[in-house]
């Protein structure tokens, strides 16, 4: 499938673009011409590094929303605009990089700050992150270990094993952000060492 890179001039006030949801869009597709000039940059290759074979180019109010997110895409929507809403403005790329891994409100100088000193993986969901996880999930679990040992020896949550709930609320939390962050390939990569090691 094919991936183009959207440009949508003046559009309508308060019009916001959110994952989950279906718009209808009419347009047309723009390819990027290379120039055979030395030393001028080239767009077909900006775009081939990028994954982008073009631009959709929108018209003027032919564009609607046909279908708002739900479930788990609602969920990752609200709990962004949670962070937007309360974080400053100079911080919010920041803040959404490093909580979701959404870089899409990051600034170009940020990101190549990051990268001149060797931190662009925090920007990225991975192990870090993944760790940070399954550690809440390690914590919630000895409270709840700590709970279940003080009820009386006839009740059925006394035949919990402690190993098992700490590995279910780590692989739980840990997975479930992973979700949240996009399932990123880093993200794959330290769920599958997070198995090996609770294995």
């Amino acid at each position: 499938d094919e991936q183009f890179k959207l440009k949508w001039y003046n559009p309508p006030n308060g019009t916001v673009l959110k994952d989950g949801e279906h718009w209808f869009l009419e347009g047309h597709y723009a390819y990027p011409q290379g120039y055979r000039n030395t030393g001028v940059p080239n767009p077909q290759w900006r775009y081939s590094t990028a994954g982008l074979s073009g631009d959709l180019k929108l018209q003027q109010g032919c564009c609607y929303r046909m279908k708002a997110a739900q479930g788990f895409a609602a969920f990752k929507n609200g709990l962004r605009q949670l962070l937007v809403d309360h974080t400053p403005l100079h911080a919010q790329g920041i803040v959404l990089a490093l909580v979701l891994g959404d870089k899409s409100a990051l600034i170009t100088p940020v990101y190549d700050s990051f990268a001149y000193f060797g931190l662009s993986h925090i920007l990225a969901v991975s192990g870090m992150h993944i760790g940070i996880a399954a550690g809440l999930g390690f914590f919630i679990a000895r409270i709840l270990w700590r709970l279940i040992t003080i009820l009386p020896p006839t009740s059925c949550f006394c035949a919990v094993n402690r190993f098992a709930l700490e590995f279910i609320c780590c692989v739980l939390l840990a997975s479930s952000y992973a979700l949240l962050s996009g399932f990123s390939p880093s993200a794959q990569r330290a769920l599958v060492m997070l198995f090996i090691m609770m294995g």
